[in-house]
């Protein structure tokens, strides 16, 4: 069970991020029983789709869908445009591609949930850098998120 909100550097100012989403596509790959690769599981069987989304090739012939190996790196809001002008975007991971597809059909639309869940967990990491800088007197650093 983990809370990734209060892990790493989640106290602090985190500044802008990399590249939307999570690491489908970046850093994980998944096989699925019949060999297609995709970004992640949830792409490989998500509700409704016999096939998956997104998929990136097979094992058997590599990596043969590289167009949609780009979508997942993108680093910029790119065709998340309801995220281009969100003032999370510059803490915000854009949400879970595949979640999006599943409530919205589209993988660069998220759903209105998950915008919700990151405003209230952006209220909450404000809430606790300032109770942090209240109790200790100090200013939260990168330092202390390696304690």
């Amino acid at each position: 069970f983990r809370i990734t909100m209060f892990e790493e550097d989640s106290l602090c100012e985190c500044g802008n991020r990399a590249s939307f989403g999570c690491g489908a596509g970046r850093a994980r790959i998944c096989a699925d029983p019949k060999g297609d690769l995709f970004g992640c599981s949830k792409f490989a069987n998500i509700a409704g789709t016999a096939d998956g989304i997104l998929p990136l090739g097979n094992v058997f012939q590599g990596f043969t869908r590289s167009n949609n190996r780009m979508l997942l790196l993108r680093e910029d809001a790119g065709p998340r445009k309801l995220c281009a002008d969100c003032e999370l975007r510059p803490v915000c991971s854009g949400g879970c591609p595949a979640v999006s597809f599943a409530y919205t059909g589209d993988v660069f639309i998220p759903d209105m949930c998950s915008c919700q869940i990151a405003f209230v967990q952006e209220r909450v990491r404000s809430y606790m850098r300032r109770r942090h800088d209240e109790v200790f007197g100090t200013q939260y650093s990168d330092s202390d998120a390696a304690r």
